[in-house]
């Protein structure tokens, strides 16, 4: 990393804007940066602007978002409160800043310009349950949770709290709000045995039952006060962790917040305490890195590696440039796990780059500043983090040949129900992958399975829902089209399938929905278009756990190849389809299909696409296409069901993006 602006062959520098509160000492430190290393000064965009939907973006600009917090009156339209030390209405905030986000990704897109986060990762980043899930899928270690995950047990008052820290055998535990920052609303509870119960926390409950934060952290001891926070906090959502012993140093419990940028290490403070929370803000020290590091050493350990787990957990987010891992030492020193990671964890002032990380001599800010400038130096256009690209219109021609293709039909999936779950962060291993982290709104070419897939294997896939005309991907040669153009992948067959095994692919089929059944003369046209084919009555629509066998099955596939052999990988998902009543706990036959379990059937595909991602990736670089075939209607305008012309069927959700080689997201 270099704070240089200057760049070979006469390359412009970025310019930069920053989504924040203009007052706040955050947008004046990045100031700062971006002044010190040489393009023009950011311009600021506040967050009472975008809440106020007058956010104005310019071409080519690098967009940072920054806290939207330590500001009155946005705190009063995100969380509802007038006075900002409240600690309730998190669940209320998170939703409004999930809006406000997207709001903003939409507007950078729409304007050409980039954003440095991705909606979809600040949906996992801000919900603690989510974010815990993905570290623990990665393989990066963390404290046990009864909470972690979309389909977790949800806590509803201090009475689940309890079973389920008896049930988990956690004497200790941390009890946290899911979408809280900077220690609000979390309690360090102790119990031992019935009615023996204790609690650190800087909550402060005043005599008519409000929570407030305080900079002090105090201890209840009886459960019936604990119990009143809990019961307080927990319609917000609450996230429960096993406490860790923490190491110590110089007698306080100490852990550290590790900066990760662009994809390393860059920064690393020790916070030490002698209460169970660090933050600083909350009466924490900073400690002696030498001595951690020394530590370390002399149990055996290796501090390269404790870093690398902080980038690994970074990775989990591959579409924001810069976090905060907050690492804990276990005592001894010989172990460490990922507590939290932070989207805005960089407020370290004056705290300049550990050694051999590129950013000697550079502050939080300044090393992103570099990072970008580097990038723009290096003539890269793919996002900084890299894992995963926004290709536009890529050029399939080159890409068919050098690359993997998998194509995922989502089948039935309705356009709103995938933007809505999207942006409420419901759905963040979708999300994480979609360009700016929204989808696309497209048209069918189709009402039904069977005509839409028909269409799509011909190289007709959903159409931008804009004036066109819109360039395809594929096409096969014949005279007259208007949508074939440079760029599009030409082939002399009748469909796209053959075309793609004349080229070399091998082309497999995994169905799912009963035209991909092949127990018919019907049920066995599109698969019989592949080189081979599965399906069992386990992906069908009537399985529960369709997705999860069918993934199985893409993986064996993906396993068995050549190396050298080139795949094209198809995945009708039947999930989403007539019945999808018994993917929401505790619903019945009786009740039936809706629009709610529509949306709880997304849900579990997004908990195991990323395994189907990691196995069409495991070889080379792939061109993935996730989108749905046509929607459905559950009594809209009194339709329901599909094979019929009404906008929830005609209008779907797409996207198109790349796989890097090994991501497992």
């Amino acid at each position: 990393m270099s704070p240089s602006a200057s760049s070979p062959g006469g390359a412009a520098a970025p310019r930069f804007a920053v989504v924040g509160n203009p007052e706040n000492r955050r947008v004046a430190f990045f100031q700062e940066a971006v002044r010190a290393a040489g393009p023009a000064p950011a311009r600021v965009v506040s967050w009472l602007q975008v809440l106020g939907g007058e956010a104005v973006f310019e071409p080519g600009e690098t967009v940072r978002i920054d806290s939207p917090g330590e500001n009155a009156e946005v705190e009063r339209l995100l969380r509802g409160v007038d006075d900002p030390t409240r600690v309730e209405g998190s669940a209320r905030w998170y939703a409004g800043f999930l809006s406000a986000v997207g709001e903003v990704s939409r507007a950078a897109s729409a304007a050409g310009a980039e954003v440095l986060t991705s909606p979809g990762d600040i949906a996992a980043l801000f919900d603690k349950r989510l974010c815990h899930a993905l570290l623990e899928d990665a393989g990066v270690p963390v404290p046990a949770s009864p909470t972690s995950g979309p389909r977790a047990a949800r806590v509803r008052d201090w009475s689940d709290v309890r079973a389920l820290m008896r049930e988990h055998r956690m004497p200790r535990a941390f009890v946290k709000l899911a979408h809280g920052s900077s220690a609000s609303g979390v309690l360090a509870v102790e119990t031992a045995g019935p009615g023996r119960v204790r609690a650190s926390t800087s909550v402060e409950r005043d005599a008519e039952g409000r929570l407030f934060n305080s900079l002090r952290v105090r201890r209840y001891t009886t459960e019936r006060e604990v119990g009143a926070i809990v019961d307080a906090l927990a319609p917000d959502g609450l996230h429960i962790e096993r406490w860790l012993p923490k190491a110590s140093q110089r007698g306080r419990a100490a852990d550290l917040r590790i900066v990760v940028v662009g994809g390393r290490a860059t920064h690393a403070v020790v916070r030490t305490s002698l209460s169970p929370m660090t933050n600083l803000h909350l009466g924490g020290a900073r400690g002696d890195l030498d001595e951690v590091r020394a530590a370390v050493s002399a149990v055996g350990g290796c501090w390269r590696e404790a870093l690398a787990m902080c980038e690994r957990a970074a990775a989990c987010f591959p579409g924001t440039l810069c976090v905060g891992v907050d690492l804990l030492p276990a005592a001894g020193w010989r172990r460490f796990a990922v507590g939290e990671v932070n989207a805005f964890g960089d407020l370290l002032p004056g705290l300049a780059g550990l050694p051999g990380s590129g950013a000697e001599g550079l502050d939080t800010y300044a090393a992103q500043v570099a990072a970008v400038l580097d990038r723009a130096r290096n003539h890269r256009a793919a996002p900084l983090s890299e894992p995963v690209t926004d290709p536009g219109r890529p050029d399939m021609a080159e890409v068919v040949g050098s690359h993997d293709l998998l194509l995922v039909t989502l089948d039935t999936l309705r356009h709103d129900v995938a933007v809505e779950l999207a942006a409420a962060g419901r759905i963040p291993n979708l999300a994480r992958h979609l360009p700016g982290g929204v989808w696309e709104k497209r048209h069918a070419p189709g009402s039904f399975t069977y005509a839409s897939h028909q269409a799509m294997f011909a190289g007709f896939l959903p159409t931008p829902a804009t004036p066109g005309p819109h360039p395809r991907l594929f096409a096969a040669r014949f005279a007259g089209s208007e949508t074939t153009a440079d760029g599009t992948f030409v082939y002399d067959t009748p469909d796209l399938v053959s075309g793609l095994a004349a080229e070399g692919y091998r082309t497999v089929c995994v169905g799912g929905v009963g035209f991909f059944n092949r127990q018919g003369p019907l049920g066995s046209v599109l698969p019989s278009l592949f080189q081979e084919s599965h399906w069992e009555p386990e992906f069908g629509v009537a399985s529960p756990t369709s997705f999860e066998e069918q993934v199985s099955r893409a993986e064996k596939v993906v396993a068995e190849l050549p190396h050298e052999q080139r795949l094209f990988l198809f995945v009708n998902v039947s999930a989403l389809h007539q019945p999808n009543w018994f993917h929401t706990p505790g619903a019945t036959r009786e009740a039936g299909d809706s629009r709610a379990t529509h949306a709880a059937a997304l849900e579990y595909v997004d908990r195991h696409i990323g395994r189907l991602f990691a196995a069409a990736s495991s070889r080379r670089r792939c061109f993935a296409i996730v989108c749905s075939d046509h929607g459905t209607a559950y009594g809209d305008d009194g339709y329901t069901g599909h094979r019929l012309g009404h906008e929830a069927v005609w209008t779907v959700p797409y996207a198109h993006f790349f796989l890097e080689p090994g991501d497992s997201r």
